[in-house]
């Protein structure tokens, strides 16, 4: 039950509005998610200053992109097919088989990547990879 305050008769159970979040527009880009990441396989904690600048950076890109842009922008690689991943880096079982992975690149020296897969505008991160070890060979 609500109370009254003993200090100046203010309540203390009144509750501040919650902010509300503007619905993001269909156009307004591709967005990112961590909804399937696997921080198992690296985590960004391990990634220094200039690497989360091009990391933040890149996601950035990504939000002045539609999802065709993206698909065909040099930044965007679909996984080739039968390609055998290093064994740290595994499927999680909430991403179907049917859904191609892809990755993205992160910085200029084109090793860092991220990849996941993507549907409608989303870009669901599953894996950071910043030194290109999702493909050994």
């Amino acid at each position: 039950m609500p109370r009254n305050s003993r200090q100046g008769g203010t309540r203390t159970d009144q509750q501040l509005p919650s902010p509300s979040i503007r619905p993001v527009d269909d156009d307004a880009g591709v967005t990112v998610s961590f909804a399937h990441y696997r921080a198992e396989t690296e985590c960004l904690s391990t990634w220094g200053k200039s690497d989360i600048k091009s990391f933040v950076g890149v996601m950035e890109k990504m939000r002045a992109m539609n999802i065709a842009t993206l698909r065909n922008s040099s930044i965007c690689s679909p996984h080739r097919k039968g390609t055998r991943l290093a064994e740290r880096f595994t499927r999680p079982d909430s991403i179907g088989k049917d859904y191609r992975m892809h990755e993205i690149r992160v910085d200029r020296s084109n090793a860092a990547r991220m990849h996941g897969v993507i549907e409608g505008s989303v870009f669901y991160l599953v894996w950071l990879d910043r030194k290109h070890e999702v493909f050994p060979s």
